[in-house]
């Protein structure tokens, strides 16, 4: 949920490597890290970067927005019931 939640309020999500739903790529969309020290290392260039930073959580919310909007969301639904 907290994923969904970030790059819908336009912040750009950065979270451990890991696989992630469709759209949500590192250095895309979202920015991933391997460990503490990575972690801090990408966040402190990341707020020496802001228009970086800006984009890629702009990037992030326009993959919420579209691959996974409330409309597509329903219509995977719909098909995972019928297929029950």
């Amino acid at each position: 949920m907290q994923r969904w939640e970030s790059l819908g309020c336009s912040a750009l999500m950065v979270s451990d490597a890991g696989v992630y739903p469709e759209g949500m790529v590192d250095n895309v969309s979202v920015v991933t890290y391997e460990d503490a020290v990575s972690a801090q290392q990408k966040i402190v260039k990341l707020l020496r970067e802001p228009e970086r930073l800006r984009t890629l959580a702009k990037e992030g919310t326009r993959t919420v927005r579209t691959a996974h909007s409330k409309h597509v969301q329903w219509l995977n639904f719909q098909r995972l019931a019928g297929s029950a």
